[in-house]
């Protein structure tokens, strides 16, 4: 075996041209395979970093997904599916539009710093079975409106501010100028952010959601999860929870509509990557299948060019099998060489890929290529080795030695049966080639459509970012004046045409109102729910977001803060007067809201 290494070393040094062609196509094949099987591994395969994850159950609303997240429930929903069912140990929830709404500041020790916490139960790490690696969980005195403030660190955000010390826990932080007590550090391997926020900015602590009554008005506001008892499956739970809502509907009205969807919580983080990821596993087989054809038709090229050296070899006495062992032997150094070159690439388009925040994929922070990468290219390099070593083996088990050497001195370098292999080789290309193509094409053609498709405004030339000041304002004014002034300097800017503030962007969060049409009413629990925003004047023509009707704000119809308004007017879209003034100009007409929007737009309220 060593001898058959280091003659095939010493015939590949002969050919580098041959030999550079081989690896670097060999390691783009391989490459790419274990890149998409980095994430693949990272995002479906990986178990869940939680204890016994199977029993672990997402449970959604369908039928109402609050503020345009779809499966958030309300807080009083949530307290009664908690205390009635019997399918469940526990449930826990957290509250995403809380922990991307609210602006939060920790001051003290240097510079100011943003911060973003996640608004959890007090039994959410109990239920998903996660040990803080430092100190403990929240307590039941801590989840009280008026209980100690304590606070627990993810593990980035200990290490990148805190540089790790061991001595964090206790030490009271202050945040918004308000002192909490850090009570514990998450694992490292529970990343909140990459599993129930991918795409979003990095959580960086958690913080208890308080179970007050004035949550139970406030729409739904809760993620749901839920550990399931030894015995009982996701059907058996989904059942129990279809009666229980119906009890719970005819006991409160005043909730409106709501359900409940059971699904395995693997199946909600990454279930919908599923498809998209295998569909990517098998291009990229394909391209890896296209490579070792090449490579086949490469060597064999390369054995019609040695094929008189293999007929003296046979007439020589080298038997078949040693031929076909010396072939394979090159093919796997071939392909050894072009994995351990594939493995850099992956290694750098891994690293790439985990650093981008726009696709929201769960997990693709914790991608690597790991223990798991490296096995697969390891079996990945033998099997490719092998498969396109096999074509030249053959052909050279079926040589006939003084059939070579009398086409050599009549000038003939390789047989028809060689031809005709290597024609098939060529057609096996055209056509995955032709696979690839076709399936590029069709996804070319919905990216094409779906960037065809109208948002409603105009994003071509449109910049955003989130404004948020790193000290404190004395009075409301102030803040105002600081707001109003950085509008004023961004329309000066050269190249600006207009500005303007709002509080949230497109296709972003919305606060949910209950509102009806002065003069109607509504049965209890029915009171219509829509969408809210709000902005300033000049909104509209700086998103190029045409108006039907009507006109603009100005500034003598509300300040930035919607607490404060001037003049109380409103803009609604075509479905909302439809929808209330069917047969009417809805120019003038007049709006009531009932309740307050789910979230208030001073983060202090909720200290």
């Amino acid at each position: 075996m060593t001898n058959d290494i280091r003659f095939a070393l010493r015939q590949l040094l002969k050919s580098p041209g041959f030999t550079v062609v081989a690896v670097l196509t060999i390691a783009l094949g391989i490459g790419a395979n274990t890149t998409i099987f980095s994430l693949v591994e990272a995002v479906l395969l990986r178990p869940l970093p939680f204890r016994e994850p199977d029993r672990l159950v997402w449970i959604a609303n369908p039928d109402l997904g609050g503020e345009g997240i779809p499966g958030l429930t309300g807080n009083a929903n949530f307290r009664d599916w908690r205390k009635l069912n019997q399918s469940f140990e526990d449930l826990a929830a957290y509250l995403p539009s809380f922990s991307d709404r609210i602006d939060l500041t920790l001051t003290g020790g240097g510079e100011p710093v943003q911060v973003k916490c996640a608004f959890v139960t007090g039994n959410f790490l109990k239920v998903l079975g996660v040990q803080p690696q430092l100190g403990r969980g929240f307590s039941t005195e801590e989840c009280q409106r008026n209980g100690p403030r304590a606070v627990i660190l993810t593990d980035r955000f200990w290490r990148r501010k805190f540089h790790a010390a061991l001595d964090i826990l206790g030490r009271s932080i202050e945040i918004n100028k308000v002192s909490w007590t850090v009570i514990g550090v998450l694992p490292m391997s529970f990343d909140f952010s990459s599993i129930f926020a991918p795409g979003s900015r990095e959580v960086d602590c958690l913080r208890p959601h308080l179970d007050i009554p004035g949550y139970d008005n406030m729409g739904n506001l809760m993620a749901v999860i839920g550990r399931l008892k030894p015995g009982i499956n996701v059907p058996q739970a989904q059942s129990e929870f279809k009666v229980l809502n119906q009890q719970l509907e005819i006991s409160h009205p005043e909730r409106g509509r709501f359900g409940a969807q059971l699904s395995p919580l693997r199946e909600q983080i990454s279930g919908r990557f599923t498809r998209p990821l295998l569909v990517l596993s098998c291009a990229v087989a394909c391209v890896l299948l296209i490579a070792c054809a090449n490579l086949s038709n490469l060597l064999l090229a390369r054995a019609a060019a040695r094929g008189k050296e293999i007929a003296i070899r046979c007439a020589l006495g080298a038997g078949r099998w040693r031929l076909v062992r010396q072939t394979f032997t090159e093919s796997l150094l071939l392909s050894v060489s072009g994995a351990i070159l594939g493995l850099l690439l992956a290694s750098v388009a891994t690293k790439t890929l985990t650093q981008l925040q726009a696709f929201g994929i769960p997990f693709l922070t914790k991608a690597s290529v790991d223990g798991a990468a490296l096995a697969f290219t390891l079996v990945l390099a033998v099997v490719s080795g092998l498969v396109f070593g096999t074509v030249p083996a053959l052909q050279f088990s079926n040589e006939d030695p003084i059939g070579e050497l009398k086409e050599a001195g009549r000038g003939s370098g390789h047989g028809r049966r060689r031809v005709r292999l290597r024609k098939a080789l060529v057609i096996s290309e055209v056509a995955l080639a032709c696979v690839l193509l076709v399936g590029a094409g069709l996804l070319m053609r919905s990216f094409v459509r779906l960037l065809e498709v109208d948002p409603g405004f105009r994003p071509e030339g449109a910049a955003a970012w989130r404004i948020q000041p790193n000290r404190q304002f004395a009075a409301r004014d102030g803040e105002f004046m600081f707001y109003d002034e950085v509008r004023r300097r961004v329309e000066a800017l050269p190249g600006i045409s207009t500005a303007t503030l709002t509080d949230k962007l497109p296709m972003d969060l919305n606060d949910v109102l209950h509102v009806r049409a002065k003069g109607q009413s509504y049965r209890q629990g029915e009171t219509p729910i829509v969408f809210a925003r709000f902005a300033q004047s000049g909104y509209f023509a700086t998103m190029g977001i045409p108006l039907l009707a009507g006109r603009d704000f100005d500034s003598h119809d509300a300040h930035f803060d919607w607490r404060e308004p001037a003049r109380k007017v409103v803009i609604v879209n075509e479905r909302f007067a439809h929808a209330f003034w069917p047969h009417k100009d809805p120019l003038g007409q007049i709006v009531v809201l009932e309740g307050p929007p789910i979230l208030p737009r001073n983060a202090r309220w909720w200290e």
